[in-house]
């Protein structure tokens, strides 16, 4: 089915209180300054809870946005051109209000990224100097699905997630909202840097058109035969949900494209890396892009595991210091970027929201039925999602149009992934039934 949305209401959501004139001025870290000009998209699907009116929803939503922004200030802010600090002039949050034709339900039965776009407020790449946008989408069944969008400019994922959880905190009147205040100190770590005039050739570019983004769900059964498959216990190595999955599809992508040289290119978050460990309340862009360059002809998916570990567990406490010398880091990136094209090696991206908390963003009416994405603009892109079930692991792949053609038909990937039904029955379970 096409999901149709009617746009009814445009507006700015403006922090509760003004942000005091000492933060007007919100300092991008270098890792920030170096981030793809793109949104993230986070999208949550909510089931009527047949106790509280679309009215009352809304107005808890807008007015809990305010106050939410209070404490995330910068999100209502302006990112500045010159890609070195937000002006935190509370000119407000860009907000949507849109109508669904049709029913929840309908959408959950067959919920493709490409079909979900219209419940996103722009397109990924149209960012501007936007730090953040929020659609609101009702449908007549009394569901709503939550869109929240945030620039890459100003945070990772785990900074999206961190806000949607205070936010909910604020809905609900969560007196414990104030374990959710961010650190916006992560200029402190890494200091912004005068650019190159010339910029920086990207090693994953952003595609404005070309792409397709698919999901492929993974049961519990499938990834422990993945495990046990990629297993070696000579060595003492079992590889994660996670690993597994990633050795999974960069074969698959590699059987089905006819390619053997990919720079694998894995976002790997600092946090808990750094001396002295930093906690989630960190907000920005606080996660290295690691870059490992593969001739996978003779590689097993076992071999793959064992490196990209390796290579993970090297980011250390030294390679945070490393970091955080901004030129050092470019110039290696730079270098990296050029033996990359001269190599003949196609970038492949994985990253992985696995554990975030995405499922406990309850408003006020229940905690989602499903959190999804549509995917970002950059091609041959793998991205892991837990399942509501915690125990499944749901796939974002992107590729361009004609390589998602091939992939999508291989026979082992066919063979592991739950049926389609199975796994969007999942997501219905528990709904209200007038959704």
């Amino acid at each position: 089915m096409k999901l149709v949305v009617q746009v009814e209401v445009v507006d700015k959501i403006k922090p509760s209180s003004p942000t005091p004139p000492h933060l007007r001025r919100h300092d991008l870290s270098f890792l920030d300054q170096i981030a793809n000009p793109c949104f993230m998209p986070f999208i949550l699907f909510y089931h009527n809870d047949g106790l509280t009116t679309l009215e009352h929803k809304l107005a808890r939503i807008k007015g809990s946005l305010s106050k939410a922004l209070r404490i995330f200030y910068l999100l209502a802010g302006k990112v500045k051109m010159d890609q070195v600090h937000v002006d935190c002039n509370d000119s407000g949050v860009h907000y949507v209000e849109a109508r669904a034709s049709c029913r929840l339900s309908e959408v959950l039965k067959d919920p493709e990224p490409e079909l979900l776009k219209p419940l996103v407020p722009f397109e990924l790449y149209d960012i501007g100097d936007m730090a953040a946008a929020v659609q609101v989408t009702s449908f007549g069944c009394g569901g709503l699905v939550l869109c929240i969008c945030v620039s890459h400019k100003v945070g990772d994922a785990l900074s999206c997630i961190s806000f949607l959880n205070c936010w909910a905190a604020v809905s609900c009147e969560d007196m414990d909202c104030e374990s959710f205040v961010p650190d916006f100190g992560s200029a402190k770590l890494f200091p912004s840097i005068k650019l190159p005039e010339q910029g920086m050739e990207a090693l994953c570019p952003i595609f404005k058109e070309g792409l397709v983004t698919k999901r492929f769900v993974f049961g519990p059964s499938s990834i422990s035969t993945l495990r046990d498959k990629y297993s070696d216990p000579e060595r003492g190595l079992r590889p994660s949900r996670v690993e597994a999955l990633r050795a999974f599809f960069l074969k698959r992508h590699m059987e089905t494209m006819r390619r053997t040289k990919y720079a694998l290119v894995e976002a790997v978050n600092l946090r808990q890396r750094t001396t002295p460990r930093l906690s989630f309340r960190h907000f920005g862009n606080i996660i290295v892009i690691l870059k490992n360059m593969m001739e996978l002809a003779d590689v097993g998916e076992r071999e793959i595991v064992s490196r990209v570990r390796e290579l993970i567990r090297d980011v250390d406490k030294e390679c945070v210091k490393q970091i955080q010398d901004a030129y050092e880091y470019l110039k290696l990136e730079a270098e990296i970027v050029k033996e990359t094209h001269k190599r003949g090696m196609l970038p492949i991206v994985f990253t992985s929201l696995c554990r975030f908390p995405m499922y406990e963003v309850d408003m006020g009416w229940g905690k989602p039925a499903w959190v999804s994405t549509v995917g970002l603009p950059h091609s041959d892109m793998v991205s892991f999602w837990d399942a509501k079930d915690g125990k499944s692991i749901e796939v974002y792949v992107t590729l361009k149009v004609d390589d998602m053609a091939k992939f999508e038909k291989d026979k082992e990937l066919l063979s592991y992934i739950s049926s389609s039904s199975a796994a969007n029955a999942n997501i219905c379970n528990g709904k209200n039934k007038e959704s």
